[in-house]
């Protein structure tokens, strides 16, 4: 185990240099070479210790240091991309003011505190329950958090596309995109979100046991509901942060501890599991309302949002008050599932109705207009 101390150490340096280059990606928009280095580097670091635990020796001594390697290959393709799209033509060198240095340090600092406060938050969560409820009913809260969780993808897809553009654009610029941002994660998310709260509990019931969903699915409803709020906390979050004050997502994140640390414990004692998610779920939503109102859109959002609310509270009464698989759950849910789709593609903006028709067409050789480029 002491062998493998300094290949964790050396692993440190490694993450953070790829996490600069991937930014520096990031921000000249090269997301599809971005896209391929990610899964690339997924794949070896998955394929590359495995390969060396087949053929030589099952030792961390060995292991780690063929995972690093797998790191240092994506390491060094970054930094190939980076010389083509960034500093080609241009000799290395150091920047000597004081105040880059500092503003960067600063930079840097409080997004490191966001970073460590967040999942802080989130992890903590865990042995909270273990120590009050039972180390049992952990299971119970993680397995439906961590499938509420995968929802996030979606928005951290479109927040990384999203930052480059803030931090480049002029602030009415900057609302107009973060306004469609919040169209297109609405009309996404809203549907996903729905469909998870339906089929949380015939899902586990199929995947695990009823046993579990029925301990785990009021769970699961109360914490995709959180996730969906925590979608478009993103975009407000890539906004300040593009604007260059990730002190402010920092602050309202430590404001955020003790009181959620709180919630959590009261949840727990008087309502168990369900009070943890509800505490979760209150959080990420004060958290959005904090962050939208410190980007200076949070009246825009809530007039854009309240429907889906509307459509979401309706599907989670549906998964609450009916019997999944019953002749009255299927009626209820297929209805909401029009009525939902249906808002969906009129609150979709125009040009992607637009695409989206033309790609349909196009698949299934269907005739129409051609899609002209705008």
């Amino acid at each position: 185990m002491q062998a493998a101390v300094p290949w964790l150490i050396l692993a440190v340096p490694m993450a953070t240099l790829s996490g600069v280059l991937t930014g520096a990606l990031q921000g000249r928009e090269r997301f599809l070479e971005l896209n391929l280095i990610s899964v690339s580097s997924t794949v070896l670091f998955q394929l590359l210790p495995l390969a060396v635990a087949r053929f030589w020796e099952v030792d961390l001594a060995v292991l780690l240091p063929a995972a690093l390697c797998a790191r240092l290959f994506t390491l060094l393709v970054l930094f190939i991309r980076c010389r083509r799209h960034i500093f080609q033509g241009h000799p290395a060198t150091f920047a000597r003011a004081q105040a880059e240095a500092g503003s960067l340090l600063r930079f840097g600092g409080w997004v490191t505190v966001t970073a460590f406060v967040g999942p802080m938050m989130v992890i903590l969560d865990r042995f909270i329950i273990g120590a009050l409820v039972g180390a049992k009913a952990v299971a119970f809260y993680t397995v439906p958090f961590h499938l509420g969780e995968r929802s996030t993808l979606l928005s951290g897809a479109l927040t990384f596309a999203l930052f480059p553009r803030f931090a480049a654009v002029t602030p009415e610029e900057r609302r107009r995109l973060a306004y469609t941002g919040l169209q297109v994660l609405a009309a996404v998310m809203t549907p996903a979100i729905a469909v998870g709260i339906l089929l949380v509990e015939p899902f586990l019931a199929w995947w695990i046991t009823p046993a579990f969903a029925e301990q785990s699915a009021p769970v699961g409803q109360i914490l995709l509901l959180g996730f969906w709020a925590n979608g478009f906390a993103r975009i407000s979050f890539a906004q300040l942060q593009a604007q260059g004050n990730p002190n402010r997502v920092a602050q309202c994140h430590l404001a955020e501890v003790l009181p959620y640390f709180a919630l959590l414990y009261l949840g727990l004692h008087y309502f168990e599991l369900v009070g943890a998610a509800a505490a979760f779920s209150l959080r990420v939503l004060v958290d959005f309302a904090l962050l939208a109102g410190l980007a200076g859109w949070l009246p825009l959002a809530l007039r854009l949002l309240w429907v889906p609310a509307l459509l979401l509270a309706l599907a989670f009464w549906i998964a609450t008050q009916t019997l999944p698989g019953q002749p009255e759950w299927f009626g209820l849910a297929g209805l909401h599932g029009v009525l939902t789709g249906i808002w969906a593609w009129r609150q979709t903006p125009e040009w992607i109705r637009q695409a989206t028709v033309a790609r349909f067409r196009l698949f299934f050789r269907l005739p129409g207009k051609a899609l002209r480029p705008s």
